[in-house]
């Protein structure tokens, strides 16, 4: 099966820039899964102390440094 996609750039570019890089998207969401999989496993005594708030910066910098370790960011997208 092939496909062809279009895109009218420059008004369309986010969409191309999305679709171009979906699969490191995706990989990037999967390590992030993986990661926090790992923590709520295996250091239960450390996020438990955690309160929401650090939670949600530690969760946010994982998801940074995921996404940096595919080569894409949010800011790709406008």
């Amino acid at each position: 099966m092939q496909a062809i996609l279009k895109f009218n750039c420059p008004d369309e570019s986010d969409e191309w820039i999305i679709t171009v890089h979906a699969m490191d998207f995706a990989l990037a969401l999967f390590d992030l899964d993986q990661e926090l999989r790992e923590m709520v496993k295996h250091d239960d005594d450390n996020t438990e102390k955690l309160n929401g708030l650090d939670a949600i910066h530690i969760a946010r910098e994982k998801l940074r440094d995921c996404m940096e370790s595919h080569n894409i960011s949010l800011d790709m997208i406008k």
